[in-house]
């Protein structure tokens, strides 16, 4: 269990409730300008623009979310709040690798 909290705590991956944002711009921006460039394509009636909508969405979608992960804030995938046990500790990685059953760390 403590390998699995190092490696979360190392790569600064969040999960949990109350920390993840409800909508990332990274996720629902491409999202959105690929399914509307996919559904004018499909109904623009030309043979050419139906026969290649899938794959110019798909390409689309993942060039603008690569693109704004590349731009991201760090709001944009975890919560910043106020009192957080995370700000209490410099040092995750290392207050985990020195476990002490007497004294309660930081998460």
């Amino acid at each position: 269990m403590q390998d699995v909290a190092q490696f979360m705590s190392q790569n600064a991956f969040e999960f949990r409730p109350g920390r993840v944002p409800g909508v990332n711009p990274a996720g629902i921006i491409p999202w959105i300008v690929s399914s509307g460039v996919g559904i004018y394509l499909i109904a623009s009636n030309n043979p050419i623009a139906s026969t290649w909508a899938l794959v110019i969405t798909f390409v689309l979608s993942v060039l603008i979310s690569a693109g704004l992960l590349l731009a991201s804030k760090d709001r944009w995938h975890a919560l910043i709040r106020a009192h957080d046990p995370r700000d209490e500790v410099e040092n995750v990685a290392h207050e985990m690798s020195h476990p002490c059953p007497t004294q309660i760390k930081a998460a």
